[in-house]
């Protein structure tokens, strides 16, 4: 298995946003996602 690549060892690669980016861990990968806007105005 390959080693994972961490966002702390590959400064370049990875860069700051100014949106909160979050992570879910699927069993295969780990996926990186962002959400914007207001979840309450997706249940009007």
């Amino acid at each position: 298995m390959s080693p994972r690549l961490e966002a702390a060892d590959h400064d370049d690669i990875f860069v700051p946003h100014t949106i909160e980016e979050h992570t879910v861990d699927l069993g295969e990968i780990r996926m990186n996602y962002a959400t914007l806007g207001d979840p309450a105005a997706n249940l009007r």
